[in-house]
C-alpha cells in the first residue's frame, strides 16, 4: 500500500524510498570522484585585474583611430541637420495647421 500523509492525501509510492537513496549513493559517489577546486586565500585585487585586462587590449593605430574620429564626427553633424532639420519641418506644419501662421 505505501506510505500516506492522511491529512493531505499525499501517497508515496513503495519503490520510492528506494529510488531515493539509489539517488544519494551515486550523489555520494560523484562527489568523490569530482575534483575540489582549491581557494584562493588571497583577497582579489581591484587595483591590479584592470591592469592586467589592458594588458590584453588591441589599441588602434594612429591611422585607424584619426579615420573612425572622422567617421563619427561626420555622422554626428549629418544626424544632428537631420533632426534639427525635421523638428523645423515639422514645427512650421503644425502652425500651419493650427492657422497661426
Amino acid at each position: 500500500i505505501g506510505l500516506q500523509n492522511r491529512g493531505l492525501s499525499v501517497r508515496i509510492r513503495p519503490g520510492l524510498p528506494k529510488f531515493i537513496k539509489a539517488l544519494e549513493n551515486i550523489m555520494a559517489i560523484a562527489k568523490k570522484e569530482i575534483p575540489q577546486v582549491k581557494k584562493s586565500t588571497r583577497k582579489p585585487s581591484f587595483s591590479t585585474n584592470p591592469s592586467i585586462e589592458l594588458k590584453k587590449v588591441t589599441w588602434p593605430n594612429r591611422n585607424t583611430l584619426i579615420k573612425s574620429t572622422i567617421l563619427i564626427l561626420a555622422l554626428v553633424v549629418v544626424l544632428t541637420s537631420y533632426v534639427s532639420g525635421l523638428d523645423l519641418v515639422l514645427s512650421k506644419l503644425f502652425y500651419v495647421l493650427r492657422g497661426e501662421a
